[in-house]
């Protein structure tokens, strides 16, 4: 499938520096104190609110601007604000002008390495079902939202999406001939079009439901949620590693992350230092959900025993 003329050509663009100055350390984060290995709600009053379910947040690349998710109890009315580095300060919270004019229900969100892109999934006009929508930035600001057709949406649910710095897209679905409920697919660039999407499969899609997909911006690992046999709570986060063109088996994050409630929605810093993610208590919850964050020192951890794993012993030998 073409998208869109040059969107093709955009996904792959050098990251244009903009004109603005980079918020420093502390204001790249809203003023607060950085967290080790213990997950600590993030920015409360800001973006993690009281009497509200956020539900996924995500840095621009470039770190000047941030998105996340907004929804309710049932998980039926959904929307995506923004805030922006502008003048020295982050603006209030308002609708991700990439939605468009329309409905402006949105569910998750991806940008492009150069920020030029925006990918994200909506049932708009109507559910069912929920599919994935393009917006590319033009001088006037964006233009309006076009759904990505087959064979990247599909008669069925699309619920997530992410971009890898070379373009390739993941993404979520519930299509005809998954391992499970829910799988991962992938999605090349090729030529600026995407011919196909391709099933992960086994290690990272199985008979439960995996999704949630965030990938390094070199997709050199893998970050998931699923609710697979094993995990702690209704749905845990689990990583895997590219290794020579194939996926290691999947790693729980384990604890503190994983925990007895929903942990899902998966990102990380654009400096790779901190891990962002959701906690929810439940799919009709009575408790609000916030964002949490937590060093994502644990993520090298993780790749070396991946390759102790991966690699025989001496003995072995």
């Amino acid at each position: 499938m073409k998208l869109l003329g040059m969107a093709g050509v955009l996904l792959l663009s050098p990251l244009i520096p903009g004109c603005r100055p980079a918020p420093g350390t502390a204001d790249l984060y809203f003023g607060q104190d950085p967290p080790g290995d213990t997950p600590v709600v993030f920015a409360p009053g800001i973006i993690s609110k009281t009497a509200r379910f956020e539900q996924f947040l995500l840095y621009a690349p470039d770190g000047h601007e941030v998105m996340f998710g907004v929804t309710n109890a049932e998980w039926s009315a959904f929307s995506i604000l923004s805030t922006t580095w502008q003048d020295g300060s982050w603006s209030a919270p308002h609708a991700a002008s990439f939605l468009g004019s329309g409905d402006s229900s949105a569910l998750t969100a991806a940008l492009s390495f150069d920020g030029r892109v925006a990918l994200f999934t909506s049932s708009r006009p109507t559910y069912p079902p929920a599919d994935i929508w393009m917006s590319t930035r033009v001088d006037a600001g964006w233009t309006e939202p076009t759904k990505v057709g087959p064979p990247i949406s599909s008669a069925a649910d699309e619920f997530e999406v992410a971009i890898a710095r070379n373009g390739t897209i993941y993404f979520s679905s519930k299509r005809d001939g998954g391992l499970g409920d829910l799988d991962i697919y992938r999605a090349r660039l090729v030529n600026g079009a995407y011919p196909a999407a391709e099933n992960l499969g086994p290690p990272i899609n199985t008979e439960a439901g995996d999704d949630l997909p965030y990938i390094a911006p070199d997709e050199s690992y893998l970050i998931f949620a699923s609710d697979r046999p094993g995990g702690l709570g209704n749905r845990d986060l689990y990583v895997s590693f590219s290794a020579g063109g194939t996926w290691t088996d999947p790693q729980s994050l384990g604890r503190p992350i994983n925990s007895e409630e929903w942990d899902i929605y998966p990102s990380v810093s654009p400096d790779g230092k901190y891990f962002f993610f959701t906690r929810r208590t439940a799919w009709h919850a009575t408790e609000d959900s916030d964002i949490y964050w937590v060093s994502a020192a644990f993520i090298e951890r993780l790749r070396r025993r991946a390759h102790e794993r991966s690699t025989p012993s001496s003995a072995a030998r």
